[in-house]
């Protein structure tokens, strides 16, 4: 169904991999996704929805929008190969330290014989609920804003920025308690568009837009 566009997708994967510093060319999946793409990093595997197909095969996308999703993923990957000075490895190990410090306080509370000292724990605990987050998604932001620059090496800056505006989007507005925590989880964890191009030391000069009707 897709063949043409699945071809093409190994050809960019293909030239990825020659200019990368990968010492693996990733395997290329192409699934009903819920975001865009992700990657697999236990098996060096990027999956492409497949409503992104559906969009290129239709014309709503094109192939520069594809190598800027593609060139995103394998920054991820060119980003975990660095090991423990990896980004994303930092950011998860910031985390589970973070974690085991919210189970100390909350141990700490339960086992302690000393009252005042329960008491403080309890209070620590809570202000650990509070920002735990923003640490969370502050992790997250930091890990997609180093898979841009690693992937502003392999299409370019400017082509890569162009791609992020062209790709704004927001979950879809829903009251349920999951439309809303998906929202929240959006805002947290997904860098602003100025956040991305910021990094990329971008700006926006000119946009040029096309809508369509949703209702």
């Amino acid at each position: 169904m897709y063949e043409e566009e699945i071809d093409e997708i190994n050809q960019i994967t293909k030239k990825f991999y020659d200019i990368s510093p990968l010492k693996k060319i990733p395997e290329i999946k192409v699934a009903q996704l819920k975001e865009s793409a992700k990657v697999d990093f236990t098996k060096h595997r990027i999956t492409i929805s497949e409503n992104e197909l559906k969009k290129w095969k239709k014309g709503i996308s094109d192939v520069e929008d594809m190598e800027a999703l593609l060139a995103h993923e394998y920054g991820h990957l060119i980003d975990l190969q660095r090991g423990l000075k990896s980004v994303l490895v930092k950011s998860t190990i910031k985390q589970v330290l973070y974690l085991l410090a919210g189970g100390g306080l909350i141990g700490t509370a339960i086992f302690s014989s000393n009252s005042i000292l329960s008491l403080f724990m309890v209070l620590a605990f809570f202000l650990w609920i509070i920002i735990f987050p923003y640490f969370n998604g502050k992790c997250a932001i930091t890990a997609q804003l180093e898979a841009d620059t690693n992937a502003s090496k392999l299409i370019g800056r400017e082509r890569l920025g162009s791609a992020i505006i062209r790709r704004i989007r927001m979950p879809p507005m829903s009251m349920s308690i999951i439309g809303t925590w998906n929202r929240l989880r959006f805002i947290l964890v997904v860098p602003l568009i100025s956040e991305r191009l910021k990094n990329l030391n971008l700006e926006v000069e000119t946009i040029q837009a096309k809508f369509k009707n949703i209702s």
